[in-house]
């Protein structure tokens, strides 16, 4: 279509310091000078889903206790909610079983069994967790937020991506390392202090399932060029229409997030 051209965006962040050690604002900056990474806000999709296990995890009443392994349901539902409303969530593959561990509900990104651990887990705990990785959007207590409905940028998430790949140690992004003066002298110097954002332990069986996403799930083709590292998790992430493709793949050191789409 005339007018409308394919962009993309990408950060790629330290892990253990927060620091920004590349960022693509889209496709051509003489085209353009919109940065998509700091100004485009966009829907995550299923970027969103590993914040819905992640207080799973984190959720010591359940009964049983949840785990890689607990058996998901995979049927039809409707979720009814303040208001009077209701949400009927949908798989992009129609053909999805009605019964999957919570490893396969992740790997394959498969939405139903998602809600309805949401539902189970309830809103305010995921929408907690969102908020303290490092998002910082609003974030209404509607059950499609689960989904990724909501906008947000790739800026900030990637923080919350970069405070899941750190164990719960979070950091504000720094995109640079000091501002001196024509002496020489540090005139500015950001605030790099590393903050308790998150539960470890659910942080790190969340990464744990995100690493099965690129080995036999949604994130397969990542290893296709070579790659072969052990500690290597990730996410794919769409949203509805296939108007935004995401993928953030990181290890202990290094998280690179990119998203595809359009501007329109």
């Amino acid at each position: 279509e005339r007018g409308v051209q394919l962009q993309s965006a990408l950060i790629s962040v330290e892990v253990t310091t927060g620091k920004v050690v590349a960022l693509q604002g889209g496709s051509s900056y003489q085209k353009t000078q919109f940065n998509r990474v700091l100004q485009g806000r966009r829907q995550p999709g299923s970027l969103f889903k590993p914040f819905v296990f992640l207080a799973a995890f984190n959720k010591p009443d359940l009964d049983p206790p949840f785990t890689s392994l607990t058996e998901l349901d995979g049927t039809p539902f409707e979720w009814s909610y303040e208001g009077g409303q209701s949400w009927k969530p949908r798989n992009y593959d129609k053909e999805s079983p009605e019964k999957m561990t919570a490893k396969e509900a992740l790997e394959k990104s498969i939405n139903i069994p998602t809600a309805r651990l949401a539902q189970t887990v309830g809103l305010g705990p995921i929408i907690d967790l969102i908020r303290l990785a490092g998002i910082q959007s609003p974030l209404p207590k509607i059950p499609s937020i689960s989904l990724g409905s909501v906008e947000v940028t790739p800026f900030e998430l990637a923080e919350g991506y970069v405070t899941l790949a750190n164990l719960g140690k979070g950091h504000h992004l720094q995109s640079l390392i000091n501002v001196v003066d024509s002496f020489g002298q540090t005139i500015y110097e950001p605030n790099s202090s590393e903050q308790e954002r998150l539960p470890a332990l659910p942080c790190f069986l969340t990464v744990q399932l995100l690493k099965g996403v690129l080995t036999q799930g949604t994130g397969r083709l990542a290893l296709s060029s070579g790659l072969h590292l052990s500690n290597m998790a990730g996410k794919t992430g769409t949203t509805n229409d296939y108007k935004d493709a995401w993928f953030v793949g990181f290890t202990p050191k290094l998280l690179t997030l990119i998203w595809v789409g359009y501007d329109e």
